[in-house]
């Protein structure tokens, strides 16, 4: 089955041209442009104990790749396992999200990629799905965890993705069996450590340039409601990052024209099928008005403030 970004996909994924790895492909690996010489599948699931893991994808089982490399890359580096410059793109396509430490894991995609190689990310947004009621991650969280050397979710993360997410009408008690049996369940398929918006996978792409000596050079991205996507290209010099303000630009305002789209034309639609008389929807038209015109608002002021902020961490 198509996925519903597929042509978005196929668009970025025409950068992705040599060799390269894609880590957790699943059952839909990113399909690759004829200039793709050879692709490496790396999961720390095979077919086998994929399916066994995630019986609800026996109807799409025969798109997950054959050829697996094993490799759980949260216990192993890449470098280690492919040399440092040895690649021309990684594709991390939705596993990010999965992942305790993004800041290794995408220190250590640097490590790996040839000079000018290109990352390609994708997403989930947190408004548009099962996560939309869940804290976004802050990247503060995300250094302490690096500082910390986490790399597996702990018993409280896998609580707190299963009573929010999940929309518990009660707190779950480990030392009930019941409730124990649902943590190791969910430790064992996965969870989403990490909940995000654009903003923060931006920022995130900008700490790794500015403080940890990965820099990296925006390249192209678009957000739907259905994921984010961003290219960037490994860099050494970490003023290349503070180059990608039109990038940025564009990228955030997709972000919130989906926003728009999503929410806001919907909602007024529905305030016109209602049986209220015309000065009720009038009033409800009206404050959804409002409610977007705040939220532009809010929006230009961060894209006003966003060039100063760049320059300011950028002369450190």
């Amino acid at each position: 089955m198509m996925h519903p970004n597929e042509v978005n996909r196929r668009r970025l994924a025409c950068e992705l041209v040599g060799e390269g790895i894609e880590i957790g492909p699943g059952c839909h690996p990113l399909p690759l442009a004829f200039g793709t010489r050879a692709v490496t599948y790396i999961d720390r699931f095979d077919r086998d104990s994929f399916l066994a893991t995630f019986p609800e994808c026996q109807a799409e089982i025969e798109g997950f790749p054959s050829a697996i490399v094993p490799m759980d890359v949260t216990k192993e580096r890449l470098v280690h396992r492919f040399g440092p410059r040895s690649q021309d793109f990684v594709i991390l396509n939705h596993v990010l999200e999965h992942i305790v430490d993004p800041l290794a894991l995408l220190a250590d995609v640097h490590e790996v990629l040839r000079d000018g190689g290109i990352l390609y990310v994708a997403i989930p947004d947190k408004r548009y799905m099962f996560d939309r009621h869940r804290p976004r991650t802050r990247l503060a969280e995300l250094i302490d965890r690096h500082c910390q050397h986490l790399s597996e979710p702990t018993d409280e993360m896998i609580v707190n993705f299963i009573e929010q997410a999940e929309q518990l009408s009660r707190r779950l008690d480990l030392t009930r069996p019941e409730d124990a049996r649902r943590v190791a369940d969910h430790r064992r398929r996965s969870i989403h450590v990490n909940v995000w918006v654009v903003e923060d996978l931006l920022q995130l792409l900008g700490h790794l340039s500015h403080e940890m000596e990965t820099p990296w050079l925006l390249m192209d991205g678009l957000v739907t409601p259905t994921e984010t996507i961003l290219l960037a290209r490994s860099s050494s010099d970490p003023r290349d990052w503070l180059t990608t303000d039109r990038v940025m630009n564009r990228i955030w305002f997709d972000s919130h024209a989906a926003w728009i789209e999503r929410e806001v034309m919907p909602g007024l639609e529905a305030i016109n099928r209602t049986g209220l008389d015309a000065h009720d929807r009038l009033l409800l038209l009206d404050e959804r008005v409002r409610e977007t015109q705040n939220f532009v608002r809010r929006i230009k002021q961060m894209l006003e403030r966003l060039p100063l902020v760049k320059r300011l961490v950028g002369s450190k």
